[in-house]
């Protein structure tokens, strides 16, 4: 193989010759690689031909007895037996009572369910396998090349039908783009989720067109063009070309059911796959497409245009050396931003809880920012009154101050109990503080939850500079 494209797209535009369809195939569908040569196929034809006749001993090999114990296999077989005995009755390959057509496709199912067991035979997938045998006149090639189709199809035979739904929305996510009005009549009639595609897209349109007409369909599918899910292009051409009829007649749920039933082998192949191919082309072209659809036709969305770094505005001279000495400044500025938002947001949810804000003096004001040397301050006398001890008088910002050594207090979790103890006599019951003794042991008061609020209402009162309103002693 030279040109594989090439190829692909001669077969695409006009199919295949009845003749070239037998080694095709095993191309189109996987059995053999494209790059392969002919000693290579050769090796592997062997090979597979080892494999699928120890596989068909299995089955095979299996007596009554262990049938009769082995409920799985038996309903295979039993189902087998009944969808052969009516699959494509009327082909002369299959026709007849003793057809060797039938028996090959019997034993080619069976032989399936022990290569793939958790899946088995589900209806339908005689269907498939039909065609792939009739062109290929061998049951080792058929079986192999039913296998790589089977690859594609599994999902839609699987017991949760996951494959089904999928294709199920990406048509109906497909229609809606082409038609709206179409796809809204559907859905006022119970439609939308269009269950009466269903058949379509389990088995690939096996029984809606003539024996010859899936042939060519199937292969041109298997090209992979112009895009993936094609076959889901051609349900949107059959539904684009039934519509006006539909909507004139103004069918309900089961008049659209039966009409899209009646439609077998009544389908034109060329006119659908011209009508198709001209959707994916009208869909190709838009310039705003969904990125579902481009998802589901397997074409990348355009990638967005880079964004240019952002850089100082048209004019501005601004050396490199002062952008980075005001990044501090800006990175400020940015907090405080955030800082006044949350404030908005916290009043906005407190108004419409019902609740009232406090009123504030000062509207506005300076918002300070400390350095690393006043944090240590108010530490260290934040841990002097936690001592009980007094706090040195502070000198005013205008006079200078000479810096003392001191040595930084660190407190254990008694002295810690100790502070709790006397701020919660002092300052919540209005107690006075009883002289301390060495170890002495006492109770330890719990607060509520009210206290706690209280005392977090006075803390943010001194943060913000507001004054504290004097409390009323409790009575013992």
């Amino acid at each position: 193989m030279i040109n594989v494209p090439l190829l692909k797209q001669i077969i695409f535009k006009g199919g295949l010759c009845h003749a070239k369809r037998k080694e095709a195939w095993k191309f189109l569908l996987g059995y053999f690689p494209w790059e392969s040569t002919v000693e290579e196929r050769k090796v592997l034809h062997r090979a597979k031909t080892d494999e699928y006749f120890r596989m068909k001993l299995q089955w095979k090999s299996v007596s009554e007895q262990q049938q009769r114990r082995n409920s799985k296999l038996r309903d295979y077989r039993s189902l087998i037996e009944k969808d052969v005995n009516r699959t494509d009755r009327t082909n002369r390959f299959y026709e007849g009572l003793d057809n060797p057509g039938l028996v090959l496709l019997h034993d080619i199912l069976m032989t399936y369910c022990m290569y793939d067991f958790d899946l088995g035979y589900v209806q339908g997938m005689s269907d498939l396998l039909s065609p792939v045998l009739y062109v290929m006149e061998n049951e080792v090639d058929a079986f192999w090349c039913f296998v790589s189709f089977m690859d594609q199809m599994h999902q839609n035979f699987e017991e949760q039908m996951q494959g089904m739904k999928t294709q199920l929305i990406q048509l109906s996510t497909l229609l809606r783009l082409l038609d709206l009005s179409f796809w809204n009549y559907l859905e006022a009639q119970d439609s939308g989720y269009l269950y009466f595609c269903f058949r379509w897209l389990l088995i690939r349109f096996k029984r809606e067109l003539s024996f010859q007409d899936v042939l060519r369909l199937w292969e041109v599918m298997w090209t992979g063009l112009p895009c993936q899910n094609f076959h889901l292009l051609l349900c949107c051409a059959i539904l684009d070309s039934e519509k006006q009829k539909i909507m004139e007649e103004n069918y309900g749920f089961n008049e659209i059911l039966k009409h899209i039933n009646e439609l077998s082998m009544k389908l034109e192949i060329e006119e659908v796959l011209q009508k198709a191919e001209g959707i994916g082309l009208q869909i190709k072209s838009c310039k705003d497409l969904p990125a579902t659809i481009s998802s589901i036709l397997g074409w990348d969305p355009p990638a967005p245009p880079p964004v240019p770094p952002p850089g100082p505005p048209a004019g501005s001279q601004d050396p490199p050396e002062r952008s980075r000495l005001l990044q501090p400044t800006l990175q400020r500025q940015q907090c405080a931003e955030r800082l006044l938002t949350g404030l908005h947001i916290i009043n906005t949810a407190s108004r419409r809880a019902g609740l009232s804000i406090p009123p504030q003096k000062k509207k506005s004001r300076t918002v300070y920012t400390t350095t690393e040397e006043e944090e240590q301050d108010c530490l260290y006398h934040h841990r002097r009154r936690r001592a009980g001890l007094s706090i040195p008088p502070q000198k005013k910002k205008g006079t200078t101050q000479k810096k003392k050594s001191r040595t930084v207090y660190t407190t254990t979790e008694e002295e810690e109990q100790d502070c709790l103890y006397h701020h919660r006599r002092r300052r919540r019951a209005g107690l006075s503080i009883p002289p301390q003794k060495k170890k002495k042991s006492r109770t330890v008061y719990t607060t509520t939850e009210e206290e706690e609020q209280d005392c977090l209402y006075h803390h943010r009162r001194r943060r913000a500079g507001l004054s504290i309103p004097p409390q009323k002693k409790s009575r013992m």
